[in-house]
């Protein structure tokens, strides 16, 4: 559904036409605000519910999840950082249950990239706060560009 020419509501359905799943999205005047994600089992009871917020580029900024009950999973908060170029740089969690806001992991973002300025390489390095050492994964991709002349 749209309003104003902007994305209101998004539902999926299974082949029964049974909902699987609902994302709502809010806005300030026509910036993306925030979006309010559900998610249902087969018998169409709501199983889980993600509350996310953007920042002024529409990009994700937090997350959290709820329980059909609306308490925590136990999965996590999520606040996220960019980069000059608008890639991800930061992905801060917290413990969901905890009554504190301390971090208590972060995965950081490297990025090598092309001669057009795509990334081609991606270090994502992991850390918990009970860990003594930083976890490492590196992703790449080949891109291919094509010429009209």
């Amino acid at each position: 559904m749209y309003e104003r020419n902007l994305l209101t509501l998004f539902s999926a359905y299974d082949h029964n036409d049974q909902l699987k799943r609902e994302k709502s999205f809010q806005y300030v005047e026509i910036k993306l605000h925030s979006s309010d994600s559900r998610y249902y089992l087969p018998d169409g009871t709501l199983y889980e519910q993600w509350i996310s917020g953007y920042d002024s580029q529409g990009r994700i900024a937090s997350t959290y999840g709820l329980n059909a009950e609306g308490k925590p999973l136990g999965d996590g908060k999520y606040t996220y950082e960019y980069d000059a170029e608008g890639r991800k740089s930061r992905v801060w969690s917290f413990n969901d249950l905890a009554e504190n806001d301390v971090a208590n992991a972060v995965t950081v973002y490297e990025y090598e990239t092309d001669e057009v300025g795509n990334w081609i390489e991606r270090r994502e390095f992991h850390r918990s706060r009970s860990d003594s050492h930083w976890s490492n994964k590196v992703s790449t991709r080949k891109l291919t560009y094509y010429s009209l002349e």
